[in-house]
């Protein structure tokens, strides 16, 4: 964007190895939710919430925008800016007037009126189907009080062919509790993530080449 150093590998999914293990409990759960308006994936660092994330993108029946947070994206103004840059990597023309705003100096424009700005243009991407946004480790911008209500603003006035999932270490403090009433919420927690005995049993068979006796597998999942 004009003016502003995007990294791309940041807007686009991540890759993955060819031996990276398909969760299809995981993949079907995420199929089957991918309508609701919020999905939360909250669980500590290693359960594989990325990996999971982005196999899931790969074969998605929806398209997928992607935008991996780091600690230099805890302002409003850098959030904002990749927030359209992912919605360009779908359609490279949108949010003009979003961007135009940001192109202002420092002071001259608040977040509110960027906030109402990129929520009046996101139909524009959901207008061929719907479109489910990933923002990952969301956990590291979750505090920072103009991005609350930025994305409250976002999540509550998009378009009903767009979703959200906020991937972190804990569960965000957006609120959602009207959209939750409403059956437009879903989670994956810590639990859900943890591999079953049957899926440790794929990993090492299909992706470590090992075959191991059923107790050494139980022992495995119960030490890990």
């Amino acid at each position: 964007m004009q003016g502003y150093p995007i990294q791309l590998a940041k807007v686009q999914r991540p890759p993955l190895r060819a031996a990276t293990l398909r969760r299809e409990r995981l993949i079907r759960w995420l199929d089957e939710h991918a309508g609701r308006r919020v999905i939360f994936v909250s669980a500590e660092a290693g359960y594989g919430k990325t990996t999971l994330l982005a196999d899931w993108a790969r074969h998605a029946r929806v398209r997928v925008l992607w935008f991996r947070i780091d600690e230099d994206d805890g302002n409003w103004v850098a959030f904002a800016h990749y927030l359209v840059a992912a919605g360009r990597e779908l359609d490279p023309a949108f949010a003009p007037r979003t961007a135009e705003l940001l192109r202002a100096q420092p002071g001259e424009v608040s977040h509110e009126t960027v906030a109402a700005a990129f929520v009046a243009e996101l139909p524009s991407l959901a207008s061929a189907g719907r479109v489910l946004f990933v923002l990952d480790d969301f956990h590291l911008v979750d505090r920072v009080p103009e991005i609350q209500e930025l994305m409250k603003l976002v999540i509550a006035r998009a378009p009903s062919g767009m979703s959200f999932v906020l991937a972190g270490r804990r569960t965000p403090s957006v609120p959602v509790s009207r959209l939750r009433a409403m059956g437009e919420v879903a989670e994956l927690r810590n639990e859900d993530l943890r591999f079953q005995i049957g899926e440790t049993a794929e990993l090492f068979r299909n992706t470590y080449g090992k075959h191991l006796e059923a107790d050494v597998i139980e022992d495995v999942n119960r030490r890990t």
